[in-house]
């Protein structure tokens, strides 16, 4: 008759984190359990493997399993791998970012961070400088130019004039290009006449388009009315020209472009006398 052979089998069940042992002799029913030892053999089972075989599966169900709860930070801590996103964090445009420093960054952290570095030259791989203010060619720069006003002739060239012939006026303005600068830039600047205002001092004035042309071919002149009586006051008269000027600019050869204003020179002749003369007939000898 061979010797009868005692099973202890230990059963290890962890509960709420508490453990707990059970055994029994061979012939009872065995439990379920984590890790079962046959102490008379030399195998020991793991996940819930008995001396019977597999462990019995539950029933599958139609329900998926339920996703795990997110894991949950108390106010005021976070860890590394719960840390929200910078990038998803900050808006720039929520951000009332100063203006960028002379070298293109924000003089606030957090705006320079979401601003991001400034851009940097290809040549010399420095920062972009900001961009400076435009140069414009104001109306009081244009106003403030020297323009040749062409100058201003009178037919006869004389200190005086005779009542009822015409008196000739004309002018050589034309257009020109003066060079300037402003705040330290070169400024090319072209200037056209536009139109001329003729005053011949007796309450005579006109305007043309017309600069005038010399005698024969005369365009512009005025014919007196009113001359020094015999025995009283000479009678003097100026003519004055007003011209007015239009143009363009270009800043350091870059495009041309309008000036928003007018130039205007101002030229008078010397003052001369309206004369009168009779014509008398004398005989000969």
């Amino acid at each position: 008759m061979g010797r009868p052979v005692l099973t202890i089998v230990a059963t290890i069940t962890l509960l709420a984190g508490a453990a707990t042992t059970a055994s029994s002799a061979e012939g009872l029913p065995v439990p379920e359990a984590d890790v079962v030892a046959d102490i008379t053999g030399d195998r020991a089972n793991v996940e819930g493997w008995t001396e019977g075989g597999a462990p019995e599966e539950e029933p599958a169900t139609s329900d998926p399993p339920a996703p795990p709860e997110p894991p949950t930070v108390p106010a005021g801590s976070s860890s590394p791998s719960q840390a929200p996103d910078a990038t998803e964090a900050v808006a720039t445009e929520e951000l009332d970012c100063p203006e960028p420093n002379s070298e293109g960054w924000s003089v606030d952290p957090l705006c320079a961070w979401a601003q991001g570095p400034p851009e940097e030259d290809e040549e010399t791989g420095q920062p972009d400088a900001a961009a400076p203010e435009p140069i414009v060619f104001t109306a009081e720069d244009f106003a403030s130019l020297p323009i040749d006003p062409g100058g201003l002739v009178m037919q006869p060239a004389s200190d005086w004039v005779l009542v009822n012939i015409e008196t000739i006026a004309y002018t050589q303005a034309s257009e020109q290009y003066i060079d300037t600068e402003v705040l330290g830039t070169p400024v090319q600047v072209h200037v056209i006449p536009f139109d001329y205002t003729w005053d011949y001092g007796d309450g005579t004035v006109f305007t043309t388009e017309d600069p005038g042309a010399p005698y024969p071919h005369h365009t512009v002149h005025h014919t007196y009315t009113d001359a020094t009586d015999a025995g009283g006051p000479a009678v003097m008269r100026q003519i004055t020209l007003s011209t007015r000027w239009i143009g363009e600019y270009s800043v350091a050869g870059g495009p041309w472009q309008p000036v928003a204003g007018i130039g205007i020179t101002t030229q008078t002749t010397e003052p001369f006398e309206v004369r009168q003369h009779d014509t008398r007939l004398t005989a000969p000898g």
